[in-house]
């Protein structure tokens, strides 16, 4: 199955809408209040094995202080699988 394939067999399942965001294809999760979220989908390697990265900013690091970047940190510890990170000055 192509990154593609999986990107529109999601969406059909979940009713996502498919968009691209600065070249990035992903989906458009609808949220409580009329709120969605982005989440791009990109497919990298660890070896030979590919993998895919699903990934949504927060919003910019350097705008985060001490207690919500702990806070962040306290919830990167219960993920079961995943994590938190900064990537290009935004917290995803």
């Amino acid at each position: 199955m192509t990154l593609n394939e999986l990107i529109e067999s999601d969406s059909r399942l979940k009713n996502w809408k498919i968009i691209s965001e600065d070249g990035i294809p992903g989906f458009f999760i609808p949220q409580a209040g009329h709120r969605g979220q982005f989440v791009s989908v990109a497919e990298f390697r660890d070896e030979s094995q590919p993998i895919v990265r699903s990934t949504t900013r927060i919003g910019p690091a350097d705008r985060l202080g001490s207690t919500r970047l702990h806070s962040a940190l306290e919830l990167n510890l219960r993920l079961a699988h995943g994590c938190l990170a900064l990537g290009g000055g935004i917290w995803s």
